[in-house]
């Protein structure tokens, strides 16, 4: 999976340099048609990327800060993804990331601000 550096932002992760862009398509604010996903891929732009669909993109705002996206690099590199290895999508068990998605949804709701968004 080959991405282009243009809308990317680099990310830093022990020792492993990534990048990381957002990819949103639908109508915003459609409960049906909406569709918000995280890429994370090592900067080179090789080999297999991280993809993680965010559910319900249509709530309230939910920025995608760094540090988020971070967490999410952590947790797949601990499951086993390999940055610059492979090809296609890395495959996560969908519970090995229903912390930080929830932690995500509640800071985003009680905070109202993001230190960086997106």
């Amino acid at each position: 999976m080959t991405i282009a550096r243009r809308g990317s932002h680099r990310l830093s992760i022990d020792g492993h340099e990534l990048r990381w862009w957002v990819r949103r398509s639908g109508l915003r604010g459609c409960p049906d048609c909406d569709s918000l996903s995280v890429v994370i891929a090592a900067a080179s732009r090789k080999g297999c990327a991280v993809q993680v669909h965010i559910p319900e993109p249509y709530g309230p705002d939910r920025p995608i800060t760094p540090a988020f996206v971070a967490r999410i690099a952590r947790r797949a590199l601990a499951s086993g993804w390999e940055p610059g290895v492979g090809s296609g999508p890395f495959t996560m068990p969908w519970g090995s990331l229903g912390d930080i998605l929830a932690d995500h949804a509640q800071s985003s709701a009680s905070s109202g601000k993001a230190d960086r968004a997106v």
